[in-house]
């Protein structure tokens, strides 16, 4: 049975809490509300994630967008700053919220809190008029749902109450402002004096997600996925304890866990071009987005071994960091982390054109294309890669002869280092070598280099380069902009000069135009476009028609853009 409690006298007070309201500047802690200027929220999120980030020695810098996928990195680093002993007087790093009303969910597991009036309260519409807003009814039955699935079908433990005095979890419907999906934020210890101690705490999701604030995922759908993403972290922190420094293990399952809840939105998708764009991160590294995109672990898991591995990661994740925890639970399938590194990253190798569903990813042409670091011609009878590495880096270098090419992938699977939270570089070269007989790569041997070879794996592709079936086929279609990745619009051979490339929305309103020279790519010429229109700035989702032309002749076709 469920129950409604409203009185505008603003009941249903919170318990003080650390929020995404105190964002921490360069100077220290600071007081930010989701209001304020974009450009200094945008700078003092940018300064925490460098902060997280140079925790694995990486020092390039980074480019915030909003809305975040979630808050629950940040909020823990903030944690961990007001339990830093000079801060824990610091009266700043604590603050509450009150709500007007509180409904409890269907299940009687939930409390969603939310107001009816002011810049928090998401639209009253009623339509059965039984005196709750059907987007607290919905919300309501959603994290019922997400309870149902995630607890009851796949064995995850419960998490405990958001209040000691209370029976309930609590949700909070807020206007988050696109600064981000969702955030759980702690509350209560439960376990303390462990390196991984447990607490209570609470969800708070936007109050519409519409598109005009910026979400990738809108509506109820967005809803969906957060209300997924989120629980499980409640999950995470209430039952099986906080590593501080392993942040990228919680966003990473709890991206995973939303595909398993909902399959059929693919928020997580949003998130790959980041992650396969950077595949030299160590696979422990947080920057705001790779650790997102790292949900297809997560996939590559459960094709593999099936859903039980997560779990028995997470039971062992009660005693040991995730990292061990993960290898322990793999062993006992018979294999261990570094094996099974090297095999997914074979798996993200193929995507896009190089998909095989039935052996890799059931959604891998829709994925991105892994980023080379260094293609260079081969000039038989020998050739030379070398580049750097951090534990646990993957690196895709490319090499062509002629009309053969060879990708070849490199993984540093220093476990030790990782696991002690050592990440400095380490060198590593790759000879290739023809036999005398050969002209091209189909005979090509490759000898991995490096101080301490047990620490790396290689594995090459030979001749897995796109070829187009016709010239009215664009690669890759649906195309998902992000200001890198580039989709190819095959044109006649004959056309080895300029042309004029122009971009018409679905209303065949003109949005880009330009006069390029397309490029060879293997066996066919293509102009490239990279989702910009004349502005400068990433077009928006939708269908899109291009036109291609040269000295009188047409190519034309549609191309969808995700973003």
């Amino acid at each position: 049975m469920a129950y409604h409690f409203c009185r505008l006298c603003k009941a249903g007070l919170r318990p003080f809490i650390l929020s995404l309201w105190l964002i921490a500047g360069p100077f220290g802690v600071t007081g930010v509300s989701f209001s304020q200027d974009r450009s200094v929220l945008l700078s003092n999120l940018r300064e925490l994630y460098q902060q997280m980030y140079s925790k694995h020695g990486m020092n390039d810098s980074l480019t915030i967008e909003l809305p975040l996928k979630c808050g629950f990195g940040v909020a823990t680093f903030l944690w961990n700053l007001r339990n830093a002993p000079q801060n824990m007087s610091n009266p700043s790093l604590l603050v509450s919220f009150p709500m007007q009303c509180w409904y409890i969910s269907p299940s009687g597991h939930f409390r969603i809190f939310y107001d009816t009036t002011g810049a928090d309260a998401p639209s009253l519409f009623d339509s059965d008029r039984d005196g709750i807003p059907d987007y607290v009814d919905t919300t309501a039955r959603i994290f019922d749902y997400v309870w149902s699935v995630e607890v009851e079908s796949l064995g995850y433990k419960a998490p405990p109450s958001s209040q000691a005095s209370s029976p309930y979890y609590d949700v909070y419907i807020r206007n988050l402002g696109g600064v981000m999906y969702g955030q759980t934020l702690f509350s209560d210890s439960i376990r303390g004096n462990v390196p991984n101690p447990t607490y209570r705490s609470y969800i708070e999701v936007d109050n519409n997600y519409s598109v005009e604030e910026g979400y990738h995922t809108v509506g109820i759908a967005a809803l969906e996925v957060t209300a997924a993403h989120e629980f499980h972290h409640a999950v995470q922190v209430g039952c099986y304890g906080f590593w501080e420094n392993d942040v990228y293990f919680y966003e990473l399952t709890s991206t995973w866990m939303e595909n398993v809840v909902y399959p059929e939105v693919k928020d997580y998708m949003n998130y790959l071009p980041g992650f396969f764009h950077r595949p030299d991160l160590p696979f422990t590294a947080t920057n705001g987005i790779a650790e997102y995109g790292r949900g297809i672990f997560g996939k590559f898991l459960e094709k593999r071994f099936g859903f039980e591995i997560m779990l028995r990661t997470w039971d062992n994740i009660v005693t040991m960091r995730p990292l061990k925890a993960l290898d322990k639970s793999l062993c006992s399938a018979g294999t261990n982390f570094v094996r099974e590194m090297g095999e997914f990253w074979v798996w993200n190798y193929y995507t896009g054109y190089r998909a095989r569903p039935d052996q890799y990813y059931p959604e891998a042409s829709s994925f991105p294309l892994v980023n080379f670091e260094t293609i260079q011609e081969f000039v038989p009878p020998s050739g030379m890669f070398r580049g750097m590495g951090k534990p646990l880096s993957a690196h895709f270098e490319k090499t062509f002869s002629g009309l053969d090419t060879a990708a070849i992938l490199v993984c540093n699977v220093n476990m030790p280092s990782a696991l002690t939270d050592q990440y400095g570089e380490e060198l590593f070269e790759l000879a290739l070598h023809a036999s005398g007989a050969s002209s091209g790569l189909q005979d090509l041997s490759i000898d991995l280099r490096a101080s301490n070879r047990s620490w790396w794996w290689s594995g090459s592709f030979v001749d897995n380069t796109p070829r187009f079936a016709n010239v009215s086929s664009p690669y890759p279609n649906p195309f998902r902009p992000d200001g890198i990745q580039t989709v190819l619009i095959p044109v006649p051979n004959t056309w080895n000069g300029d042309v004029e490339l122009t971009i018409f929305s679905e209303r065949f309103e003109r949005v880009f135009q330009r006069t390029i020279r397309p490029l060879l790519y293997t066996e066919r010429y293509a102009a490239s476009w990279d989702g910009r229109g004349n502005d400068g700035q990433l077009v928006a989702s939708g269908v899109y028609w291009y036109i291609v032309e040269r000295a009188g002749e047409i190519v034309r076709g549609k191309i969808a853009v995700v973003r």
